[in-house]
């Protein structure tokens, strides 16, 4: 895993979102297949996130504008912020509301190319 293999050059055949053939050189005759160019662009197979925390019942922008403006952790919570008022709003928040959104969040990192991912507590 030190080195990743790189195809340079390289073409991709693509049919209904699924890879049919990938290759370097001459690109088969696509005449009637729509092409993109992407030239200077790297093309990498799906995301795995083996790290998200998507279930949360909301954000915390506030704390981290406290935290680069200097504050601590401690300062934080004692200012009724924190990872513990952050775990009182998920018991607090209803179930089915917190599924839902909770899966706006996984859908839109399937949107943005994750292909697996492992959801943290």
């Amino acid at each position: 895993m030190a080195k990743w293999p790189v195809l340079e050059k390289a073409w991709l055949l693509l049919e209904n979102g699924r890879v049919l053939e990938v290759g370097t050189g001459k690109c088969p005759n696509v005449q009637s297949i729509p092409t993109f160019d992407l030239e200077g662009s790297l093309v990498i197979p799906g995301f795995c996130d083996s790290h998200t925390h998507v279930v949360f019942a909301r954000w915390r922008a506030d704390e981290y504008l406290l935290k680069i403006k200097g504050l601590s952790y401690e300062e934080i919570a004692a200012a009724g912020g924190g990872i513990l008022n952050s775990a009182r709003y998920v018991r607090e928040m209803d179930e089915d509301q917190l599924f839902e959104i909770s899966l706006c969040r996984v859908l839109q990192l399937i949107a943005y190319g994750t292909t697996a991912l492992e959801i943290k507590s």
